[in-house]
């Protein structure tokens, strides 16, 4: 797994482990890069999007 997606799909991760309150393993929210079910896109596109909100966020604060 790449560090760029290693970190995206981590992000995702920690926000579902967060949500259900930190129970369990965080091991147990991650997907390893050949699984192709569900939890790896869940966890890419929600990492991507909350990744993409921080960018925009900073970027607001900064051009303001």
């Amino acid at each position: 797994m790449r560090l760029s997606t290693l970190v995206i799909v981590s992000t995702g991760a920690f926000f579902y482990w967060t949500l259900s309150g930190y129970k369990g393993k965080f091991n147990d929210y991650m997907s390893r890069y050949y699984d192709t079910d569900t939890k790896y896109n869940k966890n890419y596109w929600t990492g991507l999007g909350l990744l993409a909100f921080l960018v925009t966020i900073i970027l607001g604060i900064y051009y303001n």
